[in-house]
Formats: C-alpha cells, structure tokens, sequence
C-alpha cells in the first residue's frame, strides 16, 4: 500500500486528514520534529504531506530533508497564507504542487491521486525508453534486451551473415536464447518470407527422427495411414532449425549429413528422391568439439554445420545485460496478465544481479513472472522466489557476507558502505544504525 506522511503541527488537522486518508493510503503521521526525524528513519514514503509553517521550524528544511533523504517521494506542500510566493518556491525545490488550508479533502485526494499517476506514467516512459535502446526486435513477435557489448557484438555478426547462404551452428547453454539468434538469423535473410521450421532433435526418438526430417509414404510403417511432408520437404527455400543436434543419434548423423552434401531426401519408406534448398541453423548447449573427441558426435557433420558458429555467453559473463531483461519482461508479463507493474526496487535489483542463473535468460524470465504476479506496484524482494545459489549474494538489509580471514578494516568499510546504501546515503541514519558517530562516517567515508 502507498505510505503516506501527513507532516502538520495542528493535531486537529492531523488527525483529521489521517481518518480522510487511512482507507486508501497507511498514513504516518508527525506532529513534531522529533516525530518527523523517526518517521524518516524508519520509513521511506511514497507521498508526503508537509505544512509549510511547521511551528520553529521551515517547512522548505523538511522539504529539503526529504528530497535528500527519498529522492522519489512526492511531496505536496500546504500553506494557510493567501500568498503563494513560499509555495512555488517549494515547487522550484522539489514540490510536486501545493494546496491551502482549509483544505478540500476531496480536491487533495484527487491531487494525490494525479501525483501518483504522473510519477508512474514518467515511470513506464523512462522503461520504454530504456526498452526502445536495448530491445533487438526478431520479428513482429520475438525481441531480446540486449545491452552488454558481448551480445552487441554478436549481432553485428548476426547481421553479417544473415544473408550469406551458409548453414550456422550456434552454441550456448540452455536458456541463453539460441533459437531467437536462429530466428534473427532467419529474418534478416532473403528466405525470411517464409517461416522458419523448427524441430527439438533431443525430444524426438530416433524411430521417429527420420521420419520428421524427411517424411514418409503411406505403409512406411505402422501407423503411416498417409503420406507425410518432411521438415526438409517443408523448409524447401527456406531454414530449418535443427535445435538440440548434440542429442542426435550416430545413425541419424549418417542421414543428415548425407541430406547437406546431396541436398536431396528420400521419405522413408519411399524410393523417389526429392531435391531440396534449406539453409540448415543448428544449435547445441554441448560442446561439439568435445563430442566428437568422444566419438559421440561425426567430424564429418560437424564441419558441414559448423560453415559459422555463434557462441552465446551464459547470463552471468553478461550481468550488464540483468536490468534490461527484467524491464523487458516486466512489460510482457504486464501485457500477458493485464497487470501495470512499473519497476523494480533496489534490494530485489541486487539480489536478482547477484544470483547465478543456471537456466539462463528463461529462469530470469520465469522469475520475473512470478515476481509480478505477486506484486502490487513495484517488484519488491518479497516478491521473488527463493533463490540459492552457491555464488549468490544476498543483499538483503540485514546480512552481509563475510569471507574467513577478511581483515577487519575491509568489514568494517563493507558495512558501512552497504549501510549508506541501504539509507540512500544519508549519513545520520547510518551513523544511527551503525551506532558511531556522524563525524565517524564523514572521516571512514573520506577513505573509502
């Protein structure tokens, strides 16, 4: 729920407006500047309501305080003067608008209401911004946010050889998005009128492989009630992607390859032979090479595919790339469920940056799903799933990792610079939690 400060030296008013307001916001309330320093301390508000006579003291300090404080708040002034010199000065500082007492309750709600609705609109544009500069559109259908010079790089290769007629292998863990590289391949090629055909070679048997490459004829086998076009027959001036090729068996291998150097097929069971045109893109989270030492995999084929090979980072040789993709899929989860998610905290931004992904893209995704199916506004770290990993990092507020034989001055300026973080750098509060000094912070904070 949006946090609401109502910060008013008249109790009356105080208490008035926390009943207006308590159904639709959690209302804080100070009536002092004591009470003003501990809400502060303890909560970082969405909305802030502030007096501008606050008794001894300016409401323009507390303004300031706040925007040091939470530069993200919105603060709306009150003034109970028929000038409006003081308030505009306050805009200039910060203020999103001002009101004056008496107040209308029902004009402030609807000003509250307009503030939060401005604030997420400039929210979503800075996303789509952010979006438009790093999303690679694939098709009408397919994008990626890429943003690391890895994946920049690779797409200028992408570029390159899309429309050279050369088969392609593209190697890469699971999840690192091989078939939207295959895909971008296919759609900046002059075959790109027709679509792509796309075959999981590692979940099909290999009774049943044959048959899916390269058709069959009516009584080929049991069950063959008809004759069948093969993906070969199919992707005919067009790509096939064979996804998976390290699953296929040795037998396989033999027809496959025989299919690349004669660039004709035979369905099984018949005996007519049917000329092809496919450019062939294929993929693999195993290392060909490798296999082939093994003798799990022909050198034969592999150098017929490998004309060009891609190779894919895995998602942590490319973190910078984190931020993007989650904006990403924060947009195409909001489309799928209707939902109008604008962000994402700082705490769960740490841990998501922090965390080894061993499913790639697709467990980022996956998180980022779920995350904002359980999320009101803004992803938060209560929000996500949980996540272990041996080389994660949680940065939650109340843990730091500390390694065995760490001196103590690298402790020590570990958790203070966490903890300036964790304030948005206000030095007062730190000294306050870390319970040293402010002047201590100034001096430990010189050397770091």
């Amino acid at each position: 729920m949006t946090k609401l400060l109502i910060i008013d030296d008249e109790k009356a008013l105080l208490n008035a407006l926390k009943f207006t307001f308590e159904d639709y916001f959690e209302v804080l309330t100070a009536n002092n500047i004591l009470e003003v320093n501990e809400q502060l301390l303890n909560h970082k508000p969405d909305l802030a309501l502030v007096d501008l006579r606050f008794g001894k003291v300016s409401g323009l300090e507390i303004l300031k305080k706040i925007k040091y404080m939470y530069p993200s708040t919105i603060i709306i002034v009150m003034t109970a003067y028929g000038t409006i010199e003081t308030s505009i000065k306050a805009i200039k500082m910060g203020a999103y608008d001002y009101v004056q007492k008496p107040i209308d309750m029902d004009g402030l709600h609807e000003m509250f209401n307009q503030a939060i609705n401005h604030v997420n609109q400039k929210k979503k544009i800075l996303l789509e911004e952010q979006n438009k500069h790093s999303l690679y559109r694939v098709s009408d259908v397919d994008s990626m946010a890429v943003h690391s010079q890895k994946m920049r790089n690779i797409l200028e290769v992408v570029e390159r050889i899309s429309k050279l007629n050369v088969n392609v292998l593209i190697q890469g863990e699971s999840g690192t998005g091989k078939e939207l590289i295959a895909r971008a391949i296919h759609e900046n090629s002059d075959r790109s009128k027709c679509t792509i055909e796309v075959i999981n070679c590692g979940a099909i048997s290999d009774t049943l492989i044959e048959s899916e490459l390269f058709g069959h004829v009516k009584g080929a086998f049991t069950g063959a009630i008809e004759n069948k076009k093969g993906l070969f027959e199919r992707a005919d001036k067009c790509t096939l992607f064979l996804d998976e090729i390290g699953e296929m068996s040795l037998s396989a291998q033999v027809k496959l390859l025989r299919v690349l150097q004669e660039r004709e097929i035979t369905p099984v069971g018949g005996q007519e032979r049917i000329s092809v045109d496919v450019r062939v893109i294929a993929a693999t989270n195993r290392n060909l090479e490798e296999e082939v030492e093994k003798g799990n995999f022909r050198s034969d084929l592999f150098y017929r595919l490998n004309v060009m090979m891609l190779h894919i980072p895995p998602l942590k040789e490319r973190k910078e790339d984190i931020p993007y993709l989650i904006s990403h899929f924060i947009e195409k989860a909001n489309d799928a469920y209707d939902t109008s998610i604008n962000g994402i905290s700082k705490g769960a931004l740490d841990i998501l940056l922090n965390y080894e992904y061993k499913g790639n893209i697709r467990e980022l995704e996956n998180i980022i799903y779920r995350a904002v199916i359980m999320s009101k506004d803004t992803i938060d770290k209560h929000a996500l799933p949980a996540l272990s990993s041996s080389k994660q990092q949680f940065y939650d507020d109340d843990f730091i990792q500390i390694k065995v034989g760490t001196k103590l001055a690298e402790v020590e300026q570990e958790a203070i610079e966490r903890t300036l973080q964790s304030v948005n750098g206000n030095k007062s509060k730190a000294a306050k939690i870390l319970g040293i000094s402010e002047r201590n912070i100034y001096y430990k904070t010189k050397k770091i």
